[in-house]
């Protein structure tokens, strides 16, 4: 059986990783910005109720699993437009 091995990283890995070093507790001392995707309170909000409604409140920026599932969400609804600050940086 032959492995196959991606050799691009996905889109989602390239702004994970600019916005902050894919950490996923990471958090911007200059404004509401927090997680691997670096979501802003309102941007949170804005996709969180529209994924998970009520639910939001049992989901966090600070996780990875939910900032991932957030972003991924964002990103079906909006493609690049919540990241388009910092394509400089993860754009190729």
């Amino acid at each position: 059986v032959q492995q196959v091995y991606p050799t691009q990283l996905s889109v989602f890995d390239l702004i994970a990783k600019c916005e902050s070093n894919n950490v996923a507790n990471a958090k911007n001392k200059n404004s509401t910005a927090s997680g691997r995707y670096q979501f802003l309170d309102g941007s949170w909000e804005h996709y969180g109720r529209q994924l998970w409604g009520a639910n939001i409140k049992n989901h966090s920026k600070l996780d990875y699993n939910d900032s991932t599932i957030l972003a991924a969400y964002a990103y079906g609804k909006d493609g690049e437009q919540p990241w388009l600050e910092s394509k400089f940086c993860w754009s190729s």
